[in-house]
């Protein structure tokens, strides 16, 4: 797992094309007989493909993957949209063998978008499933709406149609008290000032927690730098490692960028 950041570091070089942003997760397996690594990769296009901006969901937890892409569905007609707006999902599961048909499950409901769903740990985890997605939007917002705030801090759906969104590689916490975890968000926040994005500004979150017990420390430390009244669309997952055995959770985020 450390030497993929090496190899799509020398991917790039070789190409002579800037390198992208990245996150590396551990899970618990993969769909695929004996696949060792699945990517899901977001790529520039030099025409306007979505022209009222896109909009990020929530992770949708579920006793099934029916019931998380069901909830997803739910709160994307809320927010105005259909399921063939639906542009990409990934499902996040706790045993691969209660979901052999998760990927027919996955096309059907939302017919044009790409899917993907990982086991979250080798373990037996409490949540069944947990789904999100990337939409087309079918309104404008101004450059960005927060949709449905929930009591947890986050927003479950975010519409942007800002032109210039950030994406940020995974940053990592060592250590589990709340001085550790603030540390990961400051170092996020630096690392992307330079493009004129803050914290307070952020569409989707996402949150890789390698020890349970982290769950309520870091909702009060991600307070701290979120907006409380605009929090972003996040999915916050138990998964089986990061790049670094030391470290407790990973967080990535896209940003809206001022203009």
């Amino acid at each position: 797992m450390r030497r993929i950041g090496d190899l799509i570091g020398e991917l790039w070089t070789d190409k002579r094309t800037p390198l992208p942003a990245l996150s590396v997760v551990q899970t618990g397996g993969l769909p695929m007989e004996g696949a060792q690594v699945v990517i899901e990769s977001i790529a520039e296009e030099h025409r306007i493909v979505n022209a009222s901006g896109v909009a990020f969901l929530a992770g949708q937890q579920g006793g099934s993957v029916d019931e998380s892409l069901s909830k997803l569905s739910g709160a994307l007609k809320q927010a105005g949209m259909e399921d063939s707006d639906m542009l990409h999902v990934t499902c996040f599961v706790r045993w691969l063998d209660e979901n052999r048909d998760a990927q027919h499950v996955l096309s059907q409901r939302f017919p044009n978008a790409s899917v993907n769903y990982v086991q979250m740990q080798r373990e037996y985890v409490s949540t069944a499933a947990e789904c999100e997605g990337v939409a087309r939007a079918r309104e404008a917002a101004s450059p960005v709406k927060y949709m449905m705030p929930a009591p947890a801090g986050y927003s479950q759906v975010v519409i942007v149609s800002a032109p210039k969104v950030v994406f940020s590689s995974t940053q990592l916490a060592f250590g589990q008290q709340p001085g550790d975890i603030r540390l990961a968000f400051e170092r996020l926040q630096k690392s992307i000032a330079p493009l004129n994005a803050r914290l307070d500004t952020v569409a989707m979150s996402h949150i890789y927690v390698v020890s349970r017990g982290l769950t309520d420390t870091l909702r009060t430390v991600r307070s701290e730098f979120y907006s409380k009244t605009s929090p972003p669309a996040s999915t916050m997952l138990p998964i089986e490692s990061l790049p670094s055995l030391d470290a407790s959770l990973g967080v990535d985020v896209v940003a809206v960028a001022d203009r």
